[in-house]
C-alpha cells in the first residue's frame, strides 16, 4: 500500500499501491467496497475531490484518471506525457488538479473538462510532493533537486524557491491559515517556513542513534558499514 486517504465525510478510505489497483473501504465496518483495476503500473496517489463525489489517481503509467466514487466507473482519463507521475492534489474548490512527476514539471488540469491549463517548469528533477494552499492561491512543490518552490496558481508564476534542504524533499504541509509551510526531506530535517517571505523559521531534526560517535580508529569495519554508521550520525576524521 503506497497511499491512503479518507473521504471528506470520513466514511470511506481510499488505498492504492503496487498491485495496480485502487480500493475503497467502508471505515465503520472495515469492509472493502470496491476494487478497481486502475492503472498499467504502480498507483502512487489517489485523492478525493473536495466534495467526495469523485477521486483522482495517478501512477507509473503517467496517466491521470478520474473515477465516480459511488459507482467506481471511470469518468475520464488524461495523459500527462510524463513517464511516471508521483503526486496529485485538488484545489480546495475542486476546479483544478495539480500533478507532478519524473520530468520535474507540474501540470494544472481542469477536471471538469479534461483541459490542461498550465505547465509549470522550474524543478530540475522528479517532483515528489505538491499541494495547494488552503485558499488555493499558491501551489507548493518539493523535488529531488532539494528545493521547495512556491507558485502563483492563477498565473503559474514562480514566486520563490526555498533551497536550504540538503536532500530530496519528500513531503510538505500548509498550516490551516496558509501562513506557514512545513517541509520534510531526505536530509532528515523538517523545516518551517513563512510563506509570504520564504524565511526559514526553524529546522527540526531527531537525534540519530550514533550521533557524534567517532569511528576513525575502529577496526574491522567495511566501507559499506562505515557509510551506514555515518548516515546514523557517526563521524570519521
Amino acid at each position: 500500500v503506497y497511499f491512503v486517504e479518507f473521504s471528506p465525510d470520513g466514511q470511506l478510505l481510499l488505498s492504492s499501491g503496487f498491485d495496480l489497483t485502487i480500493r475503497l473501504w467502508d471505515v465503520a465496518s472495515g469492509q472493502m467496497i470496491k476494487i478497481i483495476d486502475a492503472h498499467d503500473g504502480w498507483v502512487f496517489a489517489a485523492r478525493f475531490s473536495p466534495d467526495g463525489q469523485c477521486f483522482a489517481s495517478t501512477g507509473m503509467d503517467g496517466a491521470i484518471k478520474l473515477w465516480d466514487t459511488e459507482t467506481g466507473e471511470l469518468i475520464t482519463a488524461l495523459q500527462s506525457q510524463q513517464s511516471a507521475t508521483w503526486v496529485l492534489g485538488f484545489h480546495h474548490d475542486g476546479s483544478q488538479l495539480v500533478i507532478g512527476g519524473d520530468d520535474g514539471t507540474l501540470q494544472l488540469w481542469e477536471p471538469s473538462t479534461g483541459q490542461l491549463l498550465k505547465t509549470l517548469r522550474g524543478h530540475q528533477a522528479t517532483v515528489w510532493t505538491a499541494d495547494f494552499s488552503p485558499d488555493g492561491s499558491i501551489i507548493a512543490t518539493g523535488s529531488d533537486d532539494q528545493t521547495v518552490k512556491l507558485w502563483d496558481t492563477g498565473t503559474g508564476e514562480l514566486l520563490r524557491t526555498l533551497d536550504l534542504h540538503q536532500g530530496r524533499v519528500n513531503s510538505l504541509s500548509f498550516t490551516a491559515d496558509g501562513q506557514m509551510l512545513a517541509t520534510g526531506s531526505a536530509d532528515q530535517t523538517i523545516r518551517l517556513w513563512t510563506v509570504a517571505t520564504g524565511e526559514c523559521l526553524r529546522s527540526l531534526m531527531v537525534s540519530r542513534p550514533y550521533e557524534t560517535m567517532n569511528i576513525t580508529d575502529v577496526q574491522g569495519l567495511t566501507e559499506s558499514q562505515k557509510e551506514s554508521l555515518k548516515a546514523l550520525g557517526a563521524v570519521e576524521d
